[in-house]
């Protein structure tokens, strides 16, 4: 006989954390070198910051720059990073650039004055006293963008939105860079445009901002950090005969993939900027040397396009800002996918994300499924099924991200691991599959209009979690639960989480009925389906607590030849009377015909 004890309601693990909010106050960096949540620096008003997840996800990268440059400085704690040497402050390189170490994972961006000495209201260039370290190209002066700096005449993308005849300060705003700690002050402070070079090359201790389209020609260019302005981007030297499958990188893995095949521009550091304007990165590869890549695209109409195949990322890729990274090429990094903001769109059809790990000198491949967190923004299947291991979001109540499909093909999300809440909502042309011996907590409204399938423990629909718009349920030696104990939406006390005309099937499965606290909980289903196996239905109303449960079933579908057995368990008594510990399970139909005391006894 089945237990009748209501089952547990599922805890949800830490997921990563999304990106913190803007910061208030001016404050040092931890000793460990890790960034405080609410701070900026005398040089910055606004810190952004996409990490860290937890210790479960991957370790957070500290500052760092290129393996095999090493130093220290006094007071900057520690700032080592797996087996990587770091910088430990900062040194000077040729052309007078500074190579500055990083923070990959942060971003800022300074607001500062200059001094305009004359500018004409139909004019789009400027002259200035000096120009601040800060004031760049893509820099905002005058209501326009900074387009190009000539001494101290600056060309502005448009007319100067006031005439100025005098020495008059004004304010400007800097591009978004990444951040690093001023060897003076020891605050944290975004890079300046002057620590950064602006023509490419291979120098993997140098941080890069480009407007133009550059070129790379040898297998293994190296940088520590990219900034893409407007203009800016990196391809393959057409000149040098290359092409995208030149290194075989659309063969299988063991080809010509290993051993710097590839030609690949490495972002050591793993942190690439992108603002409006930029024309992507068209290398046969990109990966990173820290085993993250995390992808700031700034500006709501900015987008970043990348035909690369992703590669030597391990630790994963953070997508955030405003704008769109598209991902056009299958990749092969197997850490795991955060969405923080914005819209990452994968176009490199099924399991763009990557479900393998490939052995660079073996080609021996391996099952890696990888983790999947939306705390934000919209992740796009765009035509393309996605298997993934865990499928969470940071905080287990309903305001996560979304997970869409936009194609007009009909995709499969499959989960295979991991017992986490996802609070985010699947939407579009979708299905799911649950798989694994784990427990998925759905707490937010999902529209997705593809078929819902539980082949692993359990389903749990809770809080504001509904399936609207599923086609189907299917339960395949596992579970579904209808629980009503938590957070329910405003107002609705008895949730309507699945609709009556979507049907419902059983296979050696068990669907269970929670209910909560002193609300009646009603669910209805036009269609039950007891396919082979042994199946339960719980019916658990909350006890002693003056409420019922009641399921009513349109029509019990049973194929003799499956042998299937369905057991009604409830944990108060069944068909019971009164508001209180009552309740009740009402069929209209046994496949189709009424009910008659031969369809309820001998079934064999």
């Amino acid at each position: 006989m089945p237990s009748a004890a209501p089952p547990a309601r599922s805890p949800s693990p830490q997921a990563p954390s999304p990106t913190a909010a803007m910061a208030k106050r001016s404050c040092r960096p931890r000793p460990s070198g890790r960034v405080a949540r609410s701070c900026w620096t005398t040089a910055s008003p606004t810190l952004t910051t996409v990490w860290p997840p937890p210790s479960q996800v991957s370790p957070p990268p500290r500052f760092f720059n290129a393996v095999g440059v090493s130093g220290s400085a006094a007071g900057f704690g520690n700032i080592f990073v797996t087996n990587y040497p770091n910088i430990g402050g900062q040194a000077t390189g040729t052309n007078t650039t500074t190579l500055m170490m990083i923070r990959p994972d942060v971003i800022g961006q300074a607001v500062g004055q200059v001094t305009v000495t004359a500018s004409a209201i139909d004019s789009n260039t400027v002259t200035v006293s000096s120009v601040p370290s800060y004031l760049g190209v893509g820099a905002s002066l005058l209501g326009q963008t900074v387009v190009s700096i000539s001494g101290t005449t600056i060309t502005l993308s448009g007319d100067a939105n006031q005439a100025i005849s005098s020495s008059t300060v004004v304010d400007y705003e800097g591009n978004m860079s990444f951040v690093t700690r001023d060897s003076v002050s020891g605050y944290l402070r975004p890079l300046a445009d002057n620590e950064m070079r602006t023509t490419l090359g291979n120098l993997s201790q140098d941080n890069f901002s480009l407007n133009y389209n550059a070129t790379i020609t040898s297998d293994r260019s190296n940088v520590n950090s990219l900034r893409l302005l407007s203009g800016g981007g990196i391809g393959l030297a057409s000149s040098a005969g290359y092409t995208a499958d030149a290194f075989g990188i659309n063969s299988r893995w063991g080809g010509n993939l290993a051993q710097g095949g590839v030609l690949t521009e490495f972002v050591r550091t793993g942190g690439i900027i992108a603002l409006e304007g930029n024309t992507g990165i068209t290398t046969s590869g990109l990966g990173s040397y820290t085993g993250w890549m995390n992808f700031f695209v700034m500006g709501d109409t900015t987008n970043l396009n990348i035909t690369s195949i992703l590669w030597n990322i391990s630790g994963g890729i953070v997508k955030a800002g405003s704008g769109t990274l598209n991902l056009s090429t299958r990749g092969y990094n197997y850490g795991t996918t955060i969405v923080n903001e914005g819209t990452l769109i994968l176009s490199g059809a099924d399991n763009s994300v990557g479900v393998v790990r490939p052995d660079l000198t073996t080609g021996t491949i391996t099952a890696a499924f990888t983790n999947l967190y939306v705390n934000g923004g919209k992740l796009d299947l765009n035509g393309g099924s996605a298997m993934v291991g865990n499928l969470g979001t940071a905080n287990s109540l309903p305001v996560g991200g979304e997970i869409t499909n936009s194609s007009s093909n009909e995709v499969m999300l499959t989960t295979t691991t991991g017992s986490l809440t996802f609070g985010g909502t699947l939407t579009g042309n979708l299905g799911l599959t649950k798989t694994g011996n784990s427990v998925l907590n759905l707490s937010n409204a999902n529209t997705y209009t593809g078929a819902t399938i539980v082949r692993g423990n359990t389903l749990n629909l809770q809080d504001s979690g509904t399936l609207s718009g599923t086609s189907s349920v299917s339960l395949k030696y596992a579970a579904l639960q209808w629980d009503n104990r938590g957070l329910n939406p405003l107002d609705v006390s008895d949730p309507v989480r699945i609709n009556a005309n979507v049907p419902l099937s059983l296979l050696g499965s068990t669907f269970t009925i929670q209910g909560g606290g002193s609300a009646d909980t009603t669910v209805a289903f036009d269609n039950v389906s007891i396919l082979g196996g042994g199946s339960i239905i719980n019916v658990f109303p909350a006890v002693n607590a003056g409420s019922t449960v009641q399921l009513t079933i349109g029509n019990l579908l049973r194929n003799d030849a499956d042998r299937g057995v369905i057991n009604f368990v409830s944990n108060v008594g069944m068909g019971g009377t009164g508001s209180n510990n009552n309740a009740s399970v009402l069929i209209s139909t046994i496949n189709g015909v009424g009910l008659s005391q031969s369809q309820l006894t001998n079934k064999q």
